[in-house]
């Protein structure tokens, strides 16, 4: 991530007490601190801390908090957790928003949880900007108002802001605007023209030095040393010989001589012996002289540009800089999009930049890892830690908090050439800059057997010693890394009034302070640019109540119930979360309350005998039992019923066509190549896109594809869940043996040979593969007979017991007789069929029948 403002939020919001907000006449300033004296109350101040110092904050900048609060919210925002004892965190952004202890914990406060250090999450989605209306002349307008020379900058710099990157090249623009604008710089001829006649000569009609012959370029080294060495061939001589030192002694001082670093250094030795000069250096300076060439006294319009930032540094006008820069929204009439990749043909896809399809687009992209250009030590890191929900468990790694840089880099330093030397392994055949090995470490790292893993993928034999140095640095980096702060991601919408405290330098805008006030938010005040007076500002929020971290002392807490509910209320809050979640699911579900309404012999044996058994599926039944005892909260009845609901009843059943198809959807869209081929490739035997993804998850779950895949494929699931109204966290190891669990059970259901059609006295009795439907098709028309399957089932009958001969005995009138004696018959009533099972006493014979 970097815990940094910038990643967080962009765009536009409807919410109507974030606009327009002035200061009120109720408040005075109390001090450097803000205090308020209107009709709404703060939350209440003066919490003591003791030895409740760890706290959570989030860093902004003024101008992109102004764009959250259009936004609506805060994108997926991340945290950052100190030791306020003795820590402090100033970085991206002179607002601090506090957050109360009870959103770092990640069943309350609904997060992903905290990572014991950076832990380089998904960051806010590149906005890109439509022109509307009549935007797009407004713009043209615009940009023919400047200055010929300064035309082309202005188009460059709209068009960067369009994109969403830098606005600096706007500068010129917005000081025009105020008749502020600097005059025009020239650029200075660096070079002599009689130097730029002779390099043109040489060069002829090339630009690049690639291009021209041995001898034109022994020429131009000889113009290179004459303007560098004053045409002393020896001093130069020498200074290549000292590059060349230095260069073996780089490659000399590394231990593995075939990392990235020594063949680099190798290759660039190599050169200059071969051709006695330094070539990148000649390329240089050849292209800087046909540049000053062409350039010499022309409008430098980079270096006006240049001039202008200066001009509103120096002088005080950052801030109405960005507010002009946010008013460009409305005279360009925009509309701001997120870019989502690409349509089936090839081209662009957008989806519009709300605080909602923002969160949606992070939340695809993983967790910790999840960003970074290519892989790095500190990216490697963060792919091996693991999150931790609890403030107990955050607490536990308090000691790992460091006000030492220096403690960071010793560590990274010393375990970077591991990590690099480990990395080069995996990569025998790299020449020049390749570092795939790099990449290739993450997977084997996250692979669970990297020894295993290395060889069937990629052919290369990592020895036992290597394997126990990675693991040894997977352990340093989990129980020893250092850290500046820890790291809390949400992977939701957070909004301003979830914040305790806030802390803002003085001439902070009013819609801002206004917001802060009307959301609830206690607010202190620092002088700006004074590091002592933020400090002690910001020690003062996190003594706000809540602030600084409480244990619950309980497990029970952190597993999502009220401790304060008696034994048999909890008891009824439990069974009634279980029976809504269920039904909504559409999960048969059986409460158990004590251990005496348990009907398995086996089951109750072994609950007695001490084992932790807080749910199971009965065959007989075909329900789910949760036995509410053991159940310490929400969490585990959730995860109960998600386990042997997907397993037994299969994930589509659970989550309908609509969710099953966006889940779906959702996997093929954010999956690698790799795994979309494989998908693809099952398309091509005639199944629709969906199917071969659905089809292609079962196969990976039941071949074991290695956990990388399963963790991103997790993120997708979460959100299913969070649309099913699941709370609960999944990973991707628990996922994947889901999803097999759930593939073989279905498949073992659909191989029971199942008589087609079954023509009895009644009409003709069709039975669904597994037994899960049964219809009874007669001359007047058809009749589902499924709940028929059920009530056999509860009398402990298996329907896949019974032959065709036997199927037509139970609607023969007659009966069929049960290994026990009894009678099993089809009954017609008024209503339809009913069931009828003899031969037991009067009142098991009134409980047994049932109208179908």
């Amino acid at each position: 991530m970097n815990i940094s403002d910038k990643y967080f939020m962009e765009g536009e919001t409807g919410l109507s007490s974030f606009h327009g907000t002035e200061p009120s006449a109720g408040y005075k300033s109390a001090g450097r601190e803000t205090v308020r004296t209107g009709d709404i109350p703060f939350r209440e101040a003066g919490e003591s801390g003791g030895d409740k110092s760890l706290v959570g904050l989030h860093n902004i900048s003024e101008e992109r908090l102004l764009k959250a609060l259009r936004l609506g919210g805060f994108a997926n925002p991340s945290a950052a957790v100190i030791d306020i004892s003795r820590q402090t965190h100033e970085g991206y952004g002179e607002i601090s928003l506090v957050l109360p202890a009870s959103m770092i914990d990640r069943h309350s406060g609904r997060n992903a949880g905290t990572w014991s250090q950076d832990a380089w999450t998904p960051v806010y989605p590149q906005i890109e900007r439509q022109f509307g209306g009549t935007g797009g002349d407004r713009a043209s307008g615009d940009i023919m108002s400047v200055p010929e020379e300064m035309r082309n900058e202005t188009r460059r710099g709209i068009n960067s802001w369009m994109d969403g990157r830098s606005a600096d090249r706007l500068a010129y623009l917005y000081l025009h605007e105020q008749g502020k604008a600097p005059g025009l710089v020239r650029r200075e001829a660096r070079y002599p023209e009689s130097l730029h006649k002779v390099v043109r000569d040489i060069m002829g009609d090339n630009s690049v030095l690639d291009d021209v012959s041995a001898g034109k370029r022994s020429e131009l080294l000889g113009l290179y040393i004459r303007e560098n060495f004053s045409g002393d061939r020896t001093a130069y001589g020498k200074e290549l010989q000292r590059k060349m030192i230095r260069l073996e002694e780089k490659i000399g001082s590394r231990a593995n001589p075939d990392s990235l670093v020594v063949r680099r250094a190798r290759e660039r030795l190599d050169t200059l012996r071969e051709t006695g000069y330094d070539y990148r250096e000649l390329a240089d300076f050849t292209e800087n002289v046909l540049n000053d060439a062409v350039h010499a006294g022309s409008a430098d319009d980079a270096g006006t540009t240049l001039k202008a930032r200066e001009y509103i540094e120096m002088n005080g006008l950052q801030k109405d800089f960005d507010r002009w820069l946010d008013g460009l929204n409305e005279r360009y009439e925009v509309k701001e999009v997120i870019f989502d990749g690409f349509t089936t043909s090839g081209m662009r896809k957008y989806i519009p930049n709300t605080l909602e399809n923002a969160s949606r687009f992070m939340t695809r992209l993983g967790r910790n890892a999840a960003t970074g250009l290519g892989v790095s030590f500190s990216n490697f890191a963060a792919g091996m830690l693991k999150a931790h929900g609890s403030l107990e468990g955050i607490r536990r790694e308090k000691g790992k908090l460091t006000t030492s840089q220096e403690d960071v880099d010793a560590f990274r330093d010393k375990w970077s050439d591991v990590f690099f030397d480990l990395g080069m392994k995996l990569q025998p055949d790299a020449t020049g800059y390749d570092d795939y090995g790099l990449a290739r470490l993450m997977e084997a790292a996250q692979s669970g057997n990297p020894k295993k893993y290395v060889k069937r993928e990629y052919g290369i034999d990592f020895s036992d010693t290597d394997v126990a140095r990675l693991r040894e640095m997977i352990g340093a980096i989990r129980n020893e890394y250092p850290a500046m702060y820890f790291e809390t991601k949400f992977e939701r919408p957070v909004y301003l009034e979830e914040f305790a405290a806030a802390v803002v330098p003085e001439g902070t805008s009013p819609r801002i302070t206004g917001a802060m006030d009307k959301a609830g938010l206690k607010v202190f005040t620092y002088n700006e640019g004074d590091r002592d007076s933020r400090n002690g500002a910001l020690k003062r929020a996190c003594d706000v109540k809540g602030v600084r971290f409480r244990l619950t002392g309980s497990r029970e807490a952190e597993h999502g119930w009220d401790v304060s509910l008696s034994g048999d209320d909890r008891m009824a809050a439990l069974s009634e979360y279980a029976s809504s979640l269920a039904e909504k699911r559409h999960i048969p579900v059986r409460i158990i309350r004590s251990i005496n309404e348990v009907g398995s012999p086996g089951i109750r044996d072994r609950i007695l005998g001490g084992k932790d058994i807080r749910g199971w599926y009965d065959i007989t039944s075909d329900h789910i039992c949760l036995y509410l005892p053991a159940a310490r909260g929400k969490e585990d009845i959730e995860r109960t019923l998600l386990h042997e609901g997907v397993a037994h009843y299969g994930l589509r059943k659970l989550a309908g066509d609509g969710h099953m198809d966006t889940f779906l959807d959702d996997v093929y869209t954010g999956c690698d190549g790799r795994t979309r081929n494989g998908i693809d490739r099952l398309v091509g035997t005639g199944m629709d896109i969906r199917t071969a993804t659905e089809e292609y998850l079962a196969r990976m779950a039941e071949d074991g594809t290695d956990l990388s895949l399963w963790d991103r494929i997790s993120n997708v699931f979460r959100k299913l869940l969070r649309n099913l109204g699941f709370t609960v966290d999944i990973d991707g190891r628990e996922l994947r043996g889901m999803l097999a669990a759930s593939s073989a059970n279905l498949r073992r259901m659909a191989v029971v040979t199942v008589p087609e059609r079954i023509l009895t006295a009644k009409g003709g009795l069709e039975l669904s593969p597994g037994y899960v439907h049964a219809l009874l098709r007669e001359k007047g028309g058809e009749t589902d007979v499924t709940s028929l399957l059920a009530r056999m089932r509860e009398a402990g009958i298996d329907p896949a017991s019974l032959d065709g001969d036997r199927w037509k005995a139970v609607f023969s009138g007659k009966g069929m007789t049960l290994p026990d004696g009894r009678t099993l018959m089809a009954v017609k009533e008024p209503a339809g069929y009913g069931i009828r099972i003899s031969g037991m006493d009067a009142r098991s014979l009134k409980t047994a029948e049932m109208e179908i």
